[in-house]
């Protein structure tokens, strides 16, 4: 259940560390970040000890090490916000539904991610 989580948290370093801001596609970026907050609502709900933050964080460090101009900051920061509120719509407990769903979205974040290094 967890593999696939953990396996886009790990995409997140390699993708930051492998694509300077200039060469990442900003489609895939902002793609990713609606995964990131999807999954930031999600985790949270189902795991709030071991990831209550963690999403967000990983969010912070993608924007950190991306380095995105000012416009496309923007356009990641909305796309984490409208997939936390797309989460959290659908959301408002922990369940199988929910842990499908996450596992899901994190495979999805994984190649996005991985696309992202190539």
């Amino acid at each position: 259940m967890l593999s696939g989580t953990i396996a886009a948290g790990a995409a997140v370093a390699m993708c930051a560390a492998a694509a300077p801001a200039q060469a990442a596609r900003p489609d895939d970026l902002t793609a990713l970040a609606e995964v990131f907050g999807e999954l930031h609502h999600v985790r949270r709900l189902c795991e709030p000890r071991r990831e209550g933050d963690l999403w967000r964080e990983r969010m912070k460090q993608l924007v950190r090490l991306e380095q995105p101009t000012a416009k496309l900051r923007g356009r990641l920061v909305s796309s984490f916000n409208a997939g936390f509120r797309n989460a959290q719509g659908r959301f408002s407990k922990c369940d199988r539904a929910a842990e499908q769903f996450t596992e899901t979205r994190a495979a999805e974040g994984a190649a996005l991610a991985a696309k992202l290094v190539e």
